[in-house]
């Protein structure tokens, strides 16, 4: 009753009567949406689900979260920070047929802007293949290289006819690359080149050959998403030897593109100046020597570095180092060290030779202290920290993405099987395709 009679009262007072009034409810919605640099400072602490609803809020909070300017400010921010692991599920039949699945493991935690969710469904499907599924040849700062197999067969070959997308699975956006500018040439493999704190756009880089003519000679086509289209690289042509190498989804570091040959020879592509270069790397350690035939145990880059994990060839070794690679090429300096003794205890204290442990993925983070390296036992994965040794399980044998026994088959050729390729870290980003 009371309160009427205030309200009424209130109501009737004379025009110049002082009267303090309560803020208006929008008033701070008012004061953030007018202050630009405040509402970046809470909109970049956000996660991209929230962002991609708040877009709808008015045209200058669209403009503003799908301006590259704020999409450089979250990358600067988060550091990149990686939110899990896709990883295609792997077997003998669906290495060589079938759709590709895939799981989603993650590695963020429980940071609020980093979300833990799987980032697509899988089969991983767009909406120009309606019904047809698609592989992943790369993943780089966020955005996928992915390509579609334009007939049953899902063999990773250069002269099966291929279609490829840049998707980015944090907005649901997608674009279907244009055709190469030579369609009857052998294409050998697509490579994506994307940094977002150096620009907005990205480039795709196509390995090609002529296989009926002259094999070992190459040449490099170039798509910009700033263009839309493809053009010659003016690095001319380079040769290598006949399947030493395998250009599809190369490791993008350093501002270049970079492969390993079975021989120990580093190919790499600088962007800017579009020449491709060659490093004949030696071997690391006493106990690793060239095979004829070769491919590393893992290859990557994470956090800004490119790492290397060598094959071990003496089982009883306590320890394994990964490699980081000087910024000037001059050579894999180790950087860090993991204790097998750790993995012994939780192997039950027996460990095989050469195939007891593959390395997934080596995730660099900030601060270092927290860097770790993802192994594959014979029943887990699990989480190594570089500098505690802590070990937690990443997910067990009843959730296993990756089909062991398959790789255990392929012991006795050691010097030529690495873990599979179609693992990716995945980060999230506002970039546009």
């Amino acid at each position: 009753m009371s309160s009427a009679k205030t309200a009424k009262t209130t109501q009737n007072a004379p025009a110049n009567a002082t009267a303090t009034a309560p803020s208006p409810p929008s008033l701070s919605a008012e004061v953030i949406a007018q202050n630009e640099d405040l509402r970046n400072e809470i909109l970049v602490r956000l996660p991209i689900e929230s962002l991609m609803r708040f877009q709808s809020v008015s045209k200058p909070w669209l403009v503003h979260i799908t301006s590259p300017n704020f999409s450089r400010s979250r990358e600067a921010f988060y550091k990149g920070s990686i939110s899990g692991l896709i990883m295609k599920r792997a077997s003998p039949l669906a290495s060589v047929r079938g759709a590709p699945e895939f799981d989603f493991f993650n590695l963020g935690g429980k940071r609020s802007a980093v979300s833990s969710r799987a980032p697509f469904n899988s089969p991983l499907t767009l909406t120009k293949t309606g019904d047809s599924a698609i592989g992943i040849l790369q993943s780089t700062s966020g955005l996928l290289l992915c390509t579609r197999i334009l007939n049953e067969s899902y063999i990773h070959s250069p002269v099966v006819p291929r279609e490829h997308y840049i998707y980015n699975p944090a907005t649901k956006k997608y674009t279907e690359l244009p055709p190469n500018i030579s369609p009857y040439s052998t294409l050998m493999g697509f490579n994506l080149a994307f940094d977002p704190s150096q620009s907005p756009y990205y480039k795709v880089v196509c390995i090609c050959n002529d296989k009926m003519r002259d094999p070992k000679k190459h040449w490099i086509e170039i798509y910009s998403s700033e263009t839309r289209r493809w053009r010659p690289s003016t690095t001319g042509t380079f040769r290598t030897k006949r399947f030493t190498v395998q250009f599809d989804g190369g490791v993008y570091w350093n501002g270049a593109i970079h492969w390993f040959s079975t021989n120990g020879t580093l190919f790499y592509f600088k962007i800017d100046d579009e020449r491709m270069r060659r490093r004949r790397m030696a071997p690391m350690t006493r106990k690793s020597r060239p095979y004829p035939s070769k491919r590393y145990r893992y290859f990557g880059e994470s956090g800004g570095r490119m790492h290397l994990v060598d094959h071990i060839e003496d089982g009883d070794s306590p320890y394994f180092d990964v490699f980081e690679m000087a910024e000037d090429y001059s050579g894999w300096n180790p950087k860090f060290r993991v204790d097998l003794s750790v993995l012994r205890g939780r192997s039950g204290g027996e460990v095989p030779e050469e195939f007891v442990y593959f390395v997934v993925s080596v995730v660099r983070c900030e601060p270092e202290e927290e860097s770790f390296i993802v192994l594959q036992l014979l029943d887990e994965a699990v989480r190594y920290n570089f500098k505690t040794k802590a070990i937690d399980k990443i997910y067990g044998a009843e959730e296993r993405s990756l089909d062991l026994t398959w790789y255990l088959m392929l012991s006795c050729f050691a010097e030529l099987v690495a873990w599979p390729d179609d693992i990716h870290q995945y980060v999230e980003t506002l970039a546009a395709v």
